[in-house]
C-alpha cells in the first residue's frame, strides 16, 4: 500500500512499514516541513497515498470542506507506545482504506468508518 505519514507520526513507523513491503513517505523526511494540512492532503491525493495522522483537523477538512482524499487513517490512541501504534496501523491497513477513499478512526480498541466497527 502507498502511505504518507503526517509529521506527527513516529518516524520509526516508516522503516517498519517499508520493511513490510509498503511504499511509505513521511512529511518530515520527504517533503517541506510545516505544510498546511490541506497541502498534505493534496500531496496524498496526487501521489495516491493513504494519509496516516494523529491530527483531528483532517476530519474537518474531509467532511466539512469536502476536500478529496485517497484514504485517511486517523489515529486516536491513548497508548502511544510504538508497538501499539505499529499494530493498530497494521490492523487499519488490513481494511484497505484506499478502497472507496475510506476515512478510518483508529482507537486502542476499535477501528470505525462510516458508522461501522472492525
Amino acid at each position: 500500500m502507498r502511505l504518507l505519514l503526517d509529521e506527527n507520526v513516529d518516524a520509526r513507523l516508516q522503516a517498519h512499514l517499508i520493511a513490510e513491503g509498503h511504499d511509505v513517505t513521511h512529511v518530515i523526511r520527504d517533503y517541506t516541513r510545516s505544510l498546511a494540512d490541506a497541502n498534505i492532503l493534496s500531496i496524498a491525493v496526487r501521489e495516491q497515498r493513504v494519509l496516516v495522522t494523529n491530527d483531528r483537523d483532517f476530519g474537518s477538512i474531509v467532511f466539512r470542506e469536502n476536500q478529496a482524499h485517497s484514504g485517511v487513517i486517523y489515529m486516536r490512541l491513548r497508548n502511544q507506545a510504538f508497538v501499539n501504534v505499529r499494530d493498530r496501523v497494521a490492523a487499519a491497513i488490513a481494511l484497505e482504506p484506499d478502497e472507496g477513499q475510506m476515512f478510518l478512526v483508529v482507537t486502542d480498541r476499535r477501528i470505525r468508518t462510516a458508522g461501522q466497527v472492525a
